[in-house]
């Protein structure tokens, strides 16, 4: 054996460095022959031998990455694809895509389409290039069509821009309403074709009529003196071109003299000022792929032709602004214009090509699946608009209409360049966002950068935001499937009421007032009667402890302890004054429909959020009453996570809820969810000493100072009203946690771990050290290697603690509820239930010692056994009863909860990245016993655990749920 390796290597050594060592006769060891086939095969095989020194360095490597603890961040906290984590590095290089299995998907191949930014503006003087390009009119079929040039730049339009006009039209829907945007889109495509027929006959050599004058108005006036120069009959006049290399087509409105020199003319119509030529957007893109087209067309070709110009008149009589480009400006744009035909096949090419097998049956709005699957019937539709305002949506369609639009929003938001008209491909006036808003980058730049250079431009996409926009159609899958049995269920004459009810706050999520009937029914699916909150708060003494309703699950509409947030806005809890909502994610039109029906839409409310949305950012403009603020943190590791409200009534009381709920829809649909309302807290009398009215919990001190770390003056009024207030039938501790690194004041620790750990020093009874910590949360954060290095040592070091004497006490055992993949695939919402539960694989297979502690989810007593827990909670019971209870925002992390830091030099300091806030339920303060009744009780009320003891540990085959499954 040995013999015939040698023999192999030796004939390997002679056939490959033959050819290198014929001229020079040189010896090579085997050092050197492997040495070279290293450095020959590398690229296509790898190496084939590895050096020992990089094969230490590759090992430690991989240990090292093994060993890295993930970075805790609010993915574990809240709805992870949110995406906090700014420091990421994401690598952003565009890749090339792989051909599909079905073969050729464009009429180019891939070095056609590679080579797409390199074919020049005129023909060259020989023609060489253009002979190296295949002539595709062979391809003018269903699958190529050639798209239109307003086609392929509505597909490829800038995001700024795509959010500008998205901006526009939400405004103008929510002004008019969804029938009126659409009379407004026909009337400004009727403005523009009939500015077109006017100097359609203008510039054939004729004058147009009196009466033609007339119709096209205030639009003639503005554009007449601009024609002066102007050449008439036209050289061309709305000329049909096609580009027989590059594969796309148009209409160009105009090819004429002007001053003697022939340009491509556009002509537009506007409400705002178009002073400069960036103000047109794409109007200077779209001449030049008019001109190339025109110049690639052997029987149109005219070499004098290299010039365009831009011809703007405006709906107010003003005069036409008009901008021209001469033939340098001209290959720039050309230029612009290449990179957007290059993505727009590119895009094509990507589109997928199996077919649903549902057909028109279909009924799922999860992006994901039309990535994968072409929908014809969508497709079709869409191609015959000239925008998705303007669909009309048939009567015979085979699923529920609300579920086809969301399907149709889908298909166009993927695959923009579908969603434009295929029979009349050359619109004449565009709809087009206010002034106001942003300029698309690449028509604005006078001097733009070269295709090289806008090809390494970062593109707005990551996994993590994949991940969120994948996620969040889950939801409004479910959110579709829920409208639908909604409109089912109702009569026809109630649904057509209840569909303009829910399109425009969906659309705008601002104006409710004229969208909206005040007819709570047709909006919510649960409704509490009105009047009676005030009474179930009462019977709620003392703990005051709330859960969600269940929309699923029909007893829990009835039952005394449960509430929805317009329970929150009942006048029986008072006349509302004004308000103060604090909280991670606001679904703006949302909230304001909730105080719409309470009869509060002109009261002052304040907003402190942690999520952005573009609605939140304009809600102001619309609604003054409305002041909503970003709460910005430095770290990116941390989110504004507290689920906190303030109420302000008339008579000078005022109110504090805590909950662990967003205020968003799906979070008081079919998830547990947890509140504690406060009693009504009265004004102090005037001249009253600072101190009265102090709770004995020092709930009122401990809320002003969370409150301060918010540095924000919007919150000054509030914090002056909360001085004046008595907070002395304030039973409950606040428990919080605010971003920063902290030290022990003088009244103990302020924040996190360590505020719990003192007051449970002071106020707790001596707990045996048998009953466990049980924490149940809807998210796990990174908690390190072993249950030691955070769990079972700083959180159980402050978690444990009580008013026993100091002395040596065994470690309390460790339990966690966390909802198991079963528990989630038999919840109300199926896999979807799992959405509020970001717990990675990613995460759990660095800490699978976690398992050993799991247990399941289960709320039989409360039926919410199938309502996934979005609640926190931690606390310590055993057969005598429960010795606390916390309610909190904090899920199980570092984050929420803090981590010291070990390299202090003195005092280690404790570093929290998000905010928190909860309430901590003491036996000894509310009932003056050591344990609060877990049992019925005759003389206190059962407390109202949101689970049921005791708790199931998984089975060794169950698994954690992670928010894998809802991605794959």
């Amino acid at each position: 054996l040995l013999i015939s390796c040698k023999i192999m290597f030796n004939f390997l050594s002679v056939r490959v460095f033959s050819t290198a060592a014929k001229g020079v006769k040189i010896k090579l060891s085997k050092a050197d022959v492997v040495k070279r086939l290293n450095y020959e095969n590398k690229a296509l095989f790898g190496a084939v031998v590895k050096p020992a020194k990089k094969k230490r360095k590759v090992a430690a490597d991989k240990e090292a990455k093994a060993n890295t603890p993930a970075v805790e961040t609010e993915y574990s906290s809240e709805m992870y694809w949110q995406g906090r984590n700014v420091s990421r590095k994401i690598d952003n290089k565009p890749v090339a895509p792989e051909p599909g299995p079905t073969g050729l998907r464009t009429p180019f191949s891939e070095q056609e389409l590679h080579s797409i930014t390199k074919f020049p503006l005129l023909p060259s003087g020989d023609g060489i290039f253009e002979q190296n390009w295949m002539r595709h009119e062979q391809n003018e079929c269903d699958e190529y069509k050639s798209p239109s040039v307003n086609r392929v730049l509505a597909a490829t339009m800038p995001d700024a821009s795509r959010q500008a006009l998205l901006r526009w039209k939400t405004s103008k829907i929510a002004e008019l309403g969804e029938e009126g945007f659409k009379q407004l889109q026909k009337e400004i495509f009727a403005r523009g074709s009939t500015l077109h027929t006017t100097l359609e006959t203008w510039l054939s050599g004729n004058d147009p009529a009196a009466n033609v004058i007339e119709k096209t108005g205030v639009l003639w006036k503005s554009i007449h003196d601009a024609l002066e120069h102007v050449e008439r009959p036209a050289k061309f006049i709305e000329q049909k071109l096609y580009h027989p290399y590059l594969h796309y087509n148009g209409v160009v409105d105009c090819i004429t003299s002007i001053r003697g020199e022939y340009h491509v003319i556009e002509w537009k119509t506007s409400d705002n000022a178009k002073a400069t030529v960036a103000a047109t957007y794409d109007a200077p893109i779209q001449l030049c792929a008019y001109l190339g087209a025109l110049q690639a067309n052997e029987t149109l070709r005219d070499s004098r032709i290299q010039s365009g110009a831009i011809f703007v008149a405006y709906t107010n009589g003003k005069p036409a602004d008009v901008h021209m480009l001469n033939g340098v400006e001209m290959r720039r744009y050309w230029r612009l214009w290449l990179n957007r035909l290059q993505e727009y096949w590119t895009r094509y090419r990507d589109a997928p090509t199996k077919e649903c097998q549902y057909g028109g049956d279909c009924y799922r709005v999860n992006p994901i699946h039309f990535r994968e699957y072409s929908h014809p019937h969508i497709e079709k539709l869409l191609a015959k608009a000239a925008s998705m305002c303007m669909v009309e949506i048939p009567d015979d369609v085979k699923v529920n209409k609300s579920v086809f639009s969301e399907q149709l929003k889908i298909v166009s938001s993927l695959f923009p360049h579908l969603s434009c008209d295929s029979k009349n491909p050359e619109k004449k006036t565009k709809i087009e966002p206010p002034p106001t808003q942003p300029v698309p980058s690449s028509s604005a730049v006078p001097n733009p950068p070269s295709a090289s250079a806008a090809k390494s431009e970062p593109k707005p996409t990551s996994s993590a935001l994949e991940n969120k926009k994948a996620i969040e159609s889950l939801f409004a899958e479910r959110r579709a499937k829920m409208q639908a049995a909604a409109q089912t269920a109702n009569q026809s004459a109630s649904a057509s009421s209840d569909k303009s009810s829910t399109a425009a706050p969906e659309s705008s999520g601002i104006s409710l007032k004229q969208a909206i009937p005040r007819d709570i029914n047709a909006y919510f699916p649960v409704v509490a009667p009105r009047g009676r909150m005030a009474e179930k708060l009462a019977s709620a003494a003392p703990y005051n402890f709330f859960l969600t309703t269940i929309t699923d699950s029909k007893p829990t509409h009835t039952e005394p302890l449960s509430i929805t947030f317009q329970e929150l806005l009942d006048s029986s809890l008072g006349e509302l004054e004004c308000s103060v909502q604090m909280n991670f994610m606001v679904d703006i039109g949302w909230l304001l429909a909730h105080y719409f029906f309470a009869g509060y839409e002109n009261v002052p409310l304040l907003i402190l959020y942690g999520d952005e949305t573009p609605e939140l950012r304009i809600v102001s403009k619309k609604k003054p009453n409305v002041t909503a603020v970003k709460v910005e943190i430095k770290t990116p590791f941390g989110v504004h996570h507290t689920k906190m409200g303030l109420y302000g009534y008339r008579d000078g009381s005022m109110r504090v809820v805590i909950s662990t709920a967003n205020l968003y829809e799906d979070d008081w649909h079919n998830r547990t969810q947890g509140l504690w309302v406060s009693p009504r807290l009265p004004a102090v009398p005037e001249g009253s000493d600072t101190m009265y009215g102090e709770s004995v919990t020092d709930f009122r001190g401990s809320l002003l100072t969370y409150l301060d770390a918010y540095k924000l003056p919007q919150l000054q009024p509030w914090m002056a009203r909360i001085r004046k207030t008595d907070f002395s039938d304030v039973k409950v501790f606040l428990v919080a946690s605010v971003p920063g690194g902290h030290v022990n004041t003088p009244k103990g620790p302020p924040w996190g771990h360590p505020r719990l750990g003192h007051l449970l020093t002071q106020h707790a009874a001596p707990i045996d050290d048998s009953c466990p910590l049980v924490a149940q949360s809807s998210s796990i954060g990174s908690l390190g290697p072993s249950p030691e290095s955070w769990v079972l040592g700083e959180i159980m070091a402050s978690f444990r603690k009580d008013s026993a004497p100091v002395g040596i006490r065994r470690m309390p055992g460790f339990r966690m509820i966390y909802p198991s993949f079963s528990n989630v695939r038999q919840s109300h919402d199926g896999m979807l239930g799992g959405g509020c539960l970001p717990y990675g694989k990613s995460t759990h297979v660095k800490q699978e010692w976690l398992k050993a502690y799991l247990h399941q989810w289960c709320s039989l007593t409360h039926h919410r056994n199938k309502a996934m827990p979005h609640i926190k909670t931690y606390c310590r019971w055993s057969h005598r009863g429960l010795y606390w209870f916390l309610l909190t925002s904090a899920n199980l992390s570092k984050s929420a909860w803090g981590v010291y830091n070990k390299t202090g030099r003195f005092e280690k300091p404790l570093r929290i990245n998000s905010y928190e806030a909860g309430v901590l339920f003491l036996p000894r303060i509310m009932l003056d016993e050591n344990f609060f009744p877990m049992e019925s009780n005759k003389k206190h009320p059962q407390f109202p655990m949101p689970y049921d003891v005791p708790i199931i540990p998984y089975a060794p085959e169950d698994t954690p749920f992670f928010m894998d499954y809802l991605t794959q």
